[in-house]
């Protein structure tokens, strides 16, 4: 199934805002990717989902529903990223 493409113009479930590639857009927002993007209050996109084939600057593109790393005060943890509701990476 396809999954929409995280960038920064998408949001956590917890309400944080995503950092995203300052060269490669979707949408007008940076695309955000696994492993190296994080929230504005610096929860890194970890293992969890990200495309299956496609990448962003050597990176795994971030796709909705992706678990996103402690952050935040007070700490929450395992929020999730949303997703561009027309840009989609993965199977169609």
């Amino acid at each position: 199934m396809a999954q929409g493409v995280t960038n920064t113009t998408t949001m956590a479930t917890c309400g944080h805002f995503m950092l995203g590639s300052e060269t490669v857009f979707v949408n007008g927002g940076g695309v955000s990717r696994v492993d190296k993007d994080t929230t504005v209050a610096g929860g890194i996109i970890i293992a969890g989902g990200g495309s299956d084939s496609v990448y962003c600057e050597d990176y795994i593109v971030s796709n909705f529903g992706d678990l996103i790393g402690s952050h935040g005060l007070p700490p929450h943890d395992a929020p999730t990223t949303t997703g561009s509701t027309n840009v989609y990476s993965g199977e169609i």
